[in-house]
């Protein structure tokens, strides 16, 4: 993990952790503190990651897929399920089961989950209903939101969340990012 100051665009390199196998999963901010998560653990950082300290992980399974903080909630991802944390508890609990992979989280006002290749949608990190079902055989590779427009991109191109085609793109995997 790399950190560049902005000002003066220095790079230096952030040690986190002394896990054998590190490996970045997501980089989250949130007002003052800032989120990593690894394949293993979930850190935290009050100075702008000069320093890191892990979060409590009781209740968490071994491996770690997605992190996201939506409304008072701490929210990670397993392979087959999805955890939940309240600021004010100290356990992890959890609040989806599926037999598909969860794969990625993104939540500008309501929480949507890519499980396998549909997708799903939470307005309270508890409950998840259905918004997407990815019958086209397409391979989702993120989501992004812009006001009441939402776009997935795809191994075939940009899809409406209505299924409805958006934009082709021929033989190039499509992923948003949110700058």
């Amino acid at each position: 993990v790399f950190s560049i100051d902005t000002e003066t665009l220095d790079i230096e390199k952030v040690v986190v952790g002394t896990e054998d196998s590190f490996k970045l999963r997501r980089l989250f901010k949130k007002d003052s503190l800032l989120y990593l998560l690894s394949a293993r653990n979930l850190y935290v950082s009050s100075n702008g990651g000069e320093s890191w300290t892990f979060e409590d992980r009781t209740g968490l399974p071994a491996n770690l897929v997605d992190f996201v903080i939506f409304g008072n909630y701490k929210i990670v991802s397993s392979g087959d399920a999805i955890y939940i944390k309240h600021f004010q508890e100290d356990r992890w609990n959890k609040a989806f089961s599926s037999n598909n992979p969860i794969r990625r989280f993104y939540a500008p006002d309501v929480l949507f989950v890519i499980i396998g290749d549909d997708i799903y949608f939470s307005t309270n990190g508890l409950r998840y209903s259905l918004l997407f079902k990815n019958d086209k055989n397409l391979e989702i590779n993120d989501i992004i939101k812009y006001k009441t427009f939402v776009v997935l991109a795809t191994n075939k191109g940009l899809y409406k969340d209505d299924g409805t085609f958006y934009f082709a793109v021929d033989k190039v995997d499509v992923s948003l990012y949110d700058i």
